[in-house]
């Protein structure tokens, strides 16, 4: 830890090793607000190079992503089952939170 920059080092003794912030701002000789300050910029470097990372990530269409597919299969299973219920269309869209069109379509296809 002695090559981390203060901001660091207040982010690991506090995100990784757990330890209260007083007691963290204590081991650095610093007082509570600055180890917060430092947090702060920490948050900001890390969030930027998440950022950074993410836009040199092969792009993946929102219809691509693995959990979407699965979401939306789940709603079309859920679907169909309150149909074979007996549920009403609209009360079902309520439920789902999709528009009657979805369910229509869903219907077609089904």
């Amino acid at each position: 830890m002695s090559r981390d920059t203060p901001a660091t080092q207040a982010w690991r003794l506090i995100h990784e090793r757990g330890m209260p912030v007083k007691a963290a701002a204590q081991t650095m000789g610093l007082v509570p607000h600055e180890v917060f300050e430092l947090l702060a910029r920490e948050k900001r470097r890390r969030d930027a190079i998440y950022d950074r990372r993410a836009a040199a990530a092969p792009a993946v269409g929102p219809e691509e992503s693995p959990r979407l597919l699965a979401h939306q299969a789940a709603l079309r299973s859920r679907a169909l089952s309150l149909l074979q219920q007996g549920m009403e269309p609209g009360a079902i869209c309520q439920r789902l939170g999709k528009h009657v069109s979805w369910l229509s379509d869903l219907r077609k296809k089904a």
